[in-house]
């Protein structure tokens, strides 16, 4: 025990002691658990109330987090017998440092406070950022969680969701609407195939009917008649290539029973015998000498 109380360092009029660094530091251990749990039983709670947006419930609580460590740690201190104007000087070459040392550090920083007043994304969005796809699970001031639909979940940097460009899928509504490419042979009849893939689309449940889904014919191809039939989704918004899969399945079940052929693509070859390439050989050979 008096190996606790003997001085480490003077600081000022302060002399902190090996029992002053532990008491602090397991202090701060609680409060950031505590902290912690506090914000996992008020986004628990949150996702149990659908009417509550859980979004703005998880930014607020992890802003409420970092205040409530941020005036923790000063009591803490305080209660350790620290007096905080004498660290000033330190605070203000620890300031310098990270200004210096750790600008990507606190780019992210400044951009996850960003993120967190303006509200870009949000906690339960739907997003796309550098070539990633997925839905926001965690986000804190420094990176944002994003889980991908193969339950892989990516640490992204705050910074890049403030200069990147990024797809918010549910931004301002979970509803969204999918393009599907269609072919179907050329001696099809076009409108025949528009009433059979809109009526395909019009029975599945999870495709919306407001607005209803329409088949668009984009042009021709080389051997094909091209379409694109628009949906309009709300409960595949996250798994729009289960309802993409699903529409393919009967679509071709259809065509199928209608007679409806896919395109297949044309060559044209061409066959010579030897004799019809003897008399080109035999110029060329002339031309040459």
């Amino acid at each position: 025990m008096e190996f606790l109380s003997q001085p480490l360092l003077t600081i000022g009029k302060n002399t902190i002691t090996w029992w002053s660094v532990l008491y602090v530091s397991l202090m701060f251990l609680l409060l950031l658990l505590g902290t912690s749990r506090f914000e996992k039983a008020i986004l628990a709670l949150a996702k149990k109330r659908p009417e509550i947006d859980v979004g703005i419930v998880a930014s607020i609580s992890i802003l409420a987090r970092y205040l409530f460590l941020a005036i923790g740690f000063i009591v803490i201190l305080q209660s350790a017998g620290i007096d905080l104007s004498s660290l000033t000087i330190i605070a203000g070459g620890i300031g310098l440092g990270l200004t210096v040392g750790l600008q990507k550090m606190v780019t992210n920083f400044m951009s996850g406070i960003t993120l967190f007043v303006e509200r870009p994304i949000k906690v339960g969005d739907r997003v796309e950022v550098d070539g990633i796809l997925g839905d926001v699970t965690k986000m804190t001031l420094r990176a944002t969680t994003i889980c991908t639909d193969e339950n892989i979940e990516i640490i992204v940097p705050n910074a890049q969701f403030i200069t990147g460009k990024v797809t918010n899928w549910s931004h301002s509504s979970p509803k969204i609407r999918l393009s599907m490419p269609i072919s179907v042979a050329r001696q099809s009849d076009p409108r025949s195939v528009r009433e059979i893939i809109e009526a395909v689309a019009r029975k599945h449940a999870g495709v919306l009917q407001d607005p209803p889904p329409e088949l668009m014919f984009t042009g021709f191809g080389e051997s094909s008649l091209d379409f694109s039939l628009w949906v309009w989704t709300y409960d595949y918004t996250r798994q729009p290539f289960v309802l993409k899969s699903d529409l393919y399945y009967e679509i071709f079940d259809r065509f199928k029973q209608e007679g409806i052929e896919i395109p297949l693509p044309q060559r044209e070859v061409q066959i010579r015998s030897a004799s019809q390439i003897a008399p080109e050989l035999a110029g060329k050979g002339a031309e040459a000498n």
